[in-house]
């Protein structure tokens, strides 16, 4: 099942009235504000901000660690090396992952904000270090390819991608 079948259809009011940005209504399956209201399937990988460098979350769900240590099951390069040895630590829960900074000197920080735990769900922001990675989900992929799509696939317009969702 594709991405827009899922969404409502025309006539739909628009929930993104929220942003002073967006002034749209009915709902609009163009708007990313109003398609991330319906993506909530399970985070399946976190992708690097403005790449399309990936890191599959594993199945069975068992937390790991993620640092630029070579003990951590995920092992991050961050080029400002303002990444901890052991900087987080992604925690299976019920509902979710959630993500907790493991006394790192530069933070945790999700959507912007600093945080010691958070839960993780697509389109999150998660800063570690000088690194940024993006949560995603399926339906968060195939909405991203459909940006993609829209703004082109030149690997200069990666950011702006990210940016918009």
């Amino acid at each position: 099942m594709g991405l827009t079948e899922d969404l409502p259809q025309d006539g739909v009011n628009c929930l993104c009235r929220r942003s002073p940005n967006t002034s749209h209504a009915p709902f609009s399956p163009l708007c990313c504000l109003c398609a991330l209201q319906y993506i909530d399937d399970p985070i399946v990988r976190l992708r690097v901000w403005a790449t399309e460098s990936a890191h599959p979350l594993p199945e069975p769900r068992v937390a790991f660690k993620l640092g630029s240590g070579s003990q951590c099951e995920v092992q991050l390069y961050d080029k400002a090396r303002r990444l901890s040895r052991e900087h987080a630590e992604l925690v299976p829960e019920v509902t979710g992952w959630e993500i907790h900074d493991l006394g790192s000197k530069n933070g945790l920080w999700v959507d912007g904000v600093r945080t010691v735990k958070a839960m993780v769900q697509a389109g999150r922001k998660i800063q570690l270090g000088g690194l940024t990675l993006v949560a995603e989900s399926i339906k968060f992929i195939a909405l991203r390819a459909l940006v993609c799509r829209l703004l082109g696939w030149d690997p200069a317009h990666q950011a702006d991608v990210d940016e918009a969702l």
